[in-house]
């Protein structure tokens, strides 16, 4: 488990533990989440709930935290804003968890941040990276990773640095993606790269034929993608069978998932994608 997030629990939990919030059970704390088991987002949400429950197992294999077990509660938000605004209210008002931890996705959590500020929770983020969440004047949500306007900028020197000049820059029209394109504008106009293309798509859009199709008439170089899993998927499939050759494909969250080079194969290789750490 990263440091960062050790730190991040341990410093929610002396928050929680010296302000006016819920009652202590005794000998046991409670860390509850809404975090996505099904639905869209629950291959990266699920592990997210895999590092806590580790987290969780090792603290309380040394005793707890204040000598206080550490019981986990988590719920699934079927990868759905609504879905998770219901179930963090239910975490706090009904199970009364001690402690809250954000849920999977920029757009869900922008949503259920206004939840945590009512009840004056602290949470940390650790899945969601979008830099307009952090600018809306909220005290108790705390970022551990890098802002989605990052996300792209290890791709985009490496692409300077291999003489690219003409890039595409495609996207679902959701949050995250919207936020990391962002990003991409700012750090090209900075090295010089320019646009060919850009253009975002439909949730769930699964045929990028006539968008690929664009972009080689473009004459794009290298296309730069800010998607999920699915859609990157479909997208690296679509340029092998459409036959075409460009000198890089980078993508956000798909590529770093182990089930993306599991199940793309060799069709994987020499795609970028991106990690918190390393």
């Amino acid at each position: 488990m990263s440091k960062w997030l050790k730190i991040g629990l341990a410093a929610a939990l002396a928050i929680a533990v010296s302000s006016a919030g819920p009652v202590w059970a005794a000998g046991e704390i409670t860390v509850g989440a809404a975090v996505s088991q099904t639905g869209r987002y629950a291959e990266p949400a699920g592990r997210l709930y895999n590092s806590w429950k580790l987290y969780a197992d090792q603290m309380n294999a040394k005793g707890g935290w204040l000598g206080m077990k550490v019981k986990l509660v988590v719920l699934d938000d079927k990868s759905d804003k609504q879905q998770s605004i219901k179930l963090y209210e239910k975490l706090i008002t009904q199970d009364k968890v001690n402690l809250t931890m954000g849920p999977y996705s920029s757009g869900i959590t922008d949503a259920v941040a206004n939840i945590l500020e009512r009840y004056k929770y602290p949470t940390m983020a650790p899945g969601a990276s979008s830099g307009v969440i952090w600018q809306k004047g909220r005290k108790y949500l705390f970022n551990i990773i890098a802002v989605a306007q990052d996300y792209q900028k290890g791709a985009l020197h490496i692409a300077k640095d291999l003489g690219i000049k003409r890039i595409a820059v495609i996207g679902e029209d959701s949050l995250f993606p919207r936020q990391t394109a962002e990003g991409v504008r700012a750090w090209a106009k900075k090295l010089g790269l320019k646009f060919v293309l850009e253009e975002s798509y439909p949730k769930k859009h699964t045929d990028f034929t006539a968008l690929l199709q664009k972009i080689k008439a473009r004459r794009a170089e290298a296309l730069i993608s800010n998607s999920y899993f699915a859609d990157a998927s479909a997208q690296i499939r679509g340029l092998r069978e459409l036959n075409i050759n460009l000198k890089m494909f980078s993508g956000t969250v798909g590529p770093a998932l182990p089930k993306f080079a599991k199940q793309m194969g060799s069709t994987a290789e020499y795609v970028l994608g991106f990690s918190q750490w390393a």
